[in-house]
């Protein structure tokens, strides 16, 4: 099987040919751990300035493996100029891809389950941010901020260029003058292009076929099985296999097989990064029973041996 990566940014760079996989999982995504920074710094908005925002490609802000679920008492965003990620809210998974935003309302249990490659921000702001003076009517008429539902909202590529600009002078603010009020102002902004893109994504993704893609990714980092084949997962969604695979081809640029690769990586990561099994432990917990073979595919796909992957991490924890 051939796995198609995305070369940076997916609105200029055309898809590369990678190596050959053929490992299959079966192991549940239950990995728990300590909170991500990230999830630490949003959490910490609420009884500080009310704004937490930091760049995905910072340095202090990768995610190197699955986050654990944390429930902030603050409005999360996620919003992607390049590359993609997989978060968990309540019962429900989203797929983002590059040039589109999530916004997870206050109280939500949410979790980042994947995560590839991704240029622009994550942030949450505490409620009472939106909720005084003129500005406060945002947050009244807000369709995204009104209720417990996940909103996702896609843009164009001139579009979410225009968004990124107002989350960087937000970002801007935050680590200068910190102007409740002009935060305000382009929090606002911010808010009502998310209500405006939201409103026609639902009729966008069916005709697109995002949704089955969506559903086909959520389905394999979920499964207790990942052995399936792509028939089997095809039955599941009430689909043949071809129209799952074209589906899924023309909505992420990868195959079916390349986001099984995917999950087999994401669960290793994950268990080399919160538990203590041994190297031949996870390749057996992803279903993979020759521990040379995971090595070499753990290789191929991270650049790192399994080994120097997990002093990396104990490394960036310490």
């Amino acid at each position: 099987m051939h796995n198609q990566k995305p070369n940076g940014c997916p609105f200029h760079a055309a898809m590369n040919v990678e190596g050959e996989a053929t490992a299959r999982v079966s192991h549940p995504h239950d990995i728990t751990g300590a909170p991500s920074a990230m999830a630490a710094r949003l959490a910490m908005a609420v009884g500080g300035f009310p704004l937490r925002l930091r760049r995905l490609d910072a340095p202090d802000s990768r995610i190197e493996s699955p986050s654990p679920p944390m429930r902030a008492p603050i409005h999360t965003f996620l919003c992607l100029e390049c590359g993609e990620a997989m978060i968990a809210v309540g019962e429900e998974r989203l797929l983002l891809h590059a040039g589109e935003c999530a916004l997870i309302p206050a109280g939500q249990s949410f979790a980042v389950l994947y995560y590839h490659n991704c240029v622009g921000y994550m942030g949450g702001f505490a409620v009472e941010l939106l909720s005084e003076g003129q500005v406060g009517n945002v947050m009244r008429r807000s369709e995204s901020l009104r209720g417990w539902k996940m909103v996702r909202a896609t843009f164009g590529e001139n579009e979410i260029r225009f968004v990124a600009t107002i989350l960087e002078r937000l970002d801007a603010e935050c680590r200068t003058e910190r102007n409740v009020e002009i935060v305000r102002a382009y929090l606002a902004a911010f808010v009502a292009e998310i209500d405006r893109r939201s409103v026609a994504m639902h009729s966008l993704k069916s005709e697109s076929g995002e949704g089955l893609s969506d559903r086909f990714v959520a389905m394999v980092f979920e499964a207790s099985d990942r052995r399936a084949s792509i028939g089997d997962y095809a039955e599941r969604l009430g689909v043949s296999a071809g129209t799952l695979y074209r589906a899924v081809k023309r909505s992420t640029g990868k195959t079916p097989l390349a986001w099984i690769d995917e999950a087999v990586v994401s669960e290793a990561k994950a268990l080399l990064s919160h538990t203590d099994l041994t190297v031949n432990e996870i390749a057996a917990r992803v279903g993979i029973l020759d521990p040379s073979y995971f090595s070499r595919f753990f290789r191929k796909q991270v650049g790192l041996t399994p080994i120097d992957f997990r002093e990396k991490m104990k490394k960036s924890h310490q």
